[in-house]
């Protein structure tokens, strides 16, 4: 099955779906960190094991976060639905005067429950993290849908 991202489905379509896509990036644990990495011979990064996640099971996203943040619909966390992306900036830089913070973009798949998978920011290995800790909330960005119900 090829969708665009944010292509709508009927809602027992759209839960499998996700479940599936969620199976995808959860079989990914324990799987290495590689920067530029999105398959599990040559480990993922953050976005290479969305990419990857999505890919398997039919839908096509951008490769890098910063793209990636930008397909779907903006959802609020209390929304955020298993599947959906969850996006956090790990910048310490200081801004220049007049200027925005750099951004350090990452992403997480959200499974549910506070929780999401993910390539960690440096060495490591995929792991699940609860995205409700502190650590996790001061670094949130957002949230995105790609996979919406008629």
């Amino acid at each position: 099955m090829t969708l665009l991202p944010g292509c709508a489905l009927f809602q027992s379509d759209a839960e499998e779906l996700r479940e599936e896509i969620v199976e995808t990036a959860l079989d990914q644990v324990g799987e290495d960190y590689e920067y530029g990495g999105a398959d599990p011979w040559d480990g993922f990064d953050c976005s290479g094991l969305v990419h990857y996640s999505y890919a398997e099971n039919g839908i096509k996203l951008p490769r890098s976060s910063r793209e990636q943040r930008k397909a779907g619909r903006h959802v609020n966390f209390s929304e955020a639905r298993p599947a959906d992306l969850l996006f956090y900036n790990f910048s310490d830089a200081k801004p220049k005067p007049g200027e925005k913070p750099p951004l350090s973009l990452h992403v997480a798949l959200y499974i549910g429950d506070g929780k999401a998978v993910h390539a960690p920011v440096r060495d490591g290995e995929v792991e699940v993290i609860t995205v409700t800790a502190k650590y996790w909330r001061q670094r949130y960005l957002g949230a995105r849908r790609i996979i919406h119900e008629d």
